[in-house]
C-alpha cells in the first residue's frame, strides 16, 4: 500500500507590511552612514498578533506605538509567569545523573506573577481580562466573542487598559491636571 503525503495546511493570518526598526548591527564606534545605518527597514507580519493587526489599522483602532510597547511588556510578563509552559508538546526534559529535579517555581516566574497580580489590582478584573486575553493569550477580539456589541466593549476595555498600563509602567505620562 502506497502512503500519500498530506500537504501541510497553513491557516496563518499573513498580512505583510514594512516598518523601520533599530539596526542591531549598528556600530557606535563609527558615524552613521549608508553602510552603517542607525535604522533599517524590516518586514512585519501584521497578522502575527492582535495588537500588531490593530496597530496596522491604527486609524480605525486608535492603537499607537506606546500601546504596542505596553502590550509587549504585558506579554513578556505573562509568558514569564507561565514559566515556559508554552513549549511544544514534543519538548522532553530528561534528568541528568546527579541533576535532581528542577525548581517548581523560579524567581523569574515568581516576580512576573507578583507583577501581574499588581497589574490585576491596578486595572480591575474586567479590564485585566480583556488585556490578558488579547495581549497575553494572543486572541483576536473576534475569537473571544462573535457578537459585535461585545467585541466593541472588549476593544474599549483593551484600549483603556493599555493606556492605564502605559502610565503605570512609565511609558506614557498622565497630562491631566490633578485636583487638589
Amino acid at each position: 500500500m502506497k502512503r500519500v503525503k498530506k500537504k501541510p495546511v497553513i491557516t496563518a493570518n499573513l498580512t505583510l507590511g514594512e516598518t523601520t526598526v533599530d539596526n542591531p548591527m549598528f556600530s557606535r564606534d563609527h558615524p552613521a552612514s549608508r553602510s552603517n545605518p542607525r535604522q533599517i527597514k524590516a518586514i512585519l507580519n501584521h497578522g502575527e498578533s492582535p495588537i500588531a493587526a490593530m496597530y496596522h489599522r491604527k486609524e480605525q483602532t486608535g492603537i499607537d506605538e506606546i500601546d504596542v510597547r505596553t502590550a509587549g511588556e504585558f506579554r513578556r510578563l505573562f509568558e514569564a509567569a507561565a514559566g515556559g509552559s508554552f513549549g511544544s508538546s514534543g519538548d522532553i526534559k530528561e534528568f541528568v545523573d546527579g541533576g535532581g529535579y528542577p525548581d517548581i517555581l523560579t524567581d523569574r516566574q515568581a516576580r512576573a506573577a507578583k507583577d501581574l497580580a499588581a497589574v490585576h489590582v491596578h486595572l480591575g478584573s474586567v479590564t485585566y481580562a480583556a488585556v490578558e486575553r488579547v495581549c497575553g493569550q494572543c486572541l483576536f477580539i473576534n475569537q473571544i466573542d462573535t457578537r459585535r456589541r461585545t467585541q466593541d466593549a472588549i476593544s474599549e476595555q483593551l484600549k483603556a487598559g493599555l493606556k492605564k498600563l502605559a502610565i503605570y509602567w512609565g511609558f506614557r505620562t498622565d497630562n491631566r491636571r490633578k485636583r487638589a
